[in-house]
């Protein structure tokens, strides 16, 4: 997943950039002429999967904090998508 982030996350620099605002040299030259932001938008997307929470995790991060009254879940399930699935982690916290 992180690595699949990654490249997606690049090549959507390459292809979104036009859509955020004017193209100016500047911005051509950090985008295509020298990839800095397609490469900096791929390390932030592999990091920001890397810092993903388990399951588990999440239920004793939640059952850590004194919040007396809620009961809570957490779970995974998969979402179909155009290129593979991609596994989605919830937690859901309701009153007693």
């Amino acid at each position: 997943m992180v690595a699949l982030v990654g490249l997606m996350s690049f090549l959507r620099g390459f292809t979104h950039t036009s859509r955020v605002g004017r193209l100016t040299f500047q911005r051509f030259a950090v985008t295509y002429l020298l990839p800095l932001a397609p490469a900096i938008f791929a390390w932030d997307g592999s990091v920001s999967a890397m810092r993903t929470y388990t399951a588990d995790e999440l239920l004793a991060l939640a059952r850590s904090v004194s919040t007396n009254g809620y009961e809570w879940e957490a779970g995974r399930f998969d979402v179909g998508g155009p290129y593979g699935v991609m596994p989605t982690t919830y937690l859901f916290g309701r009153p007693v």
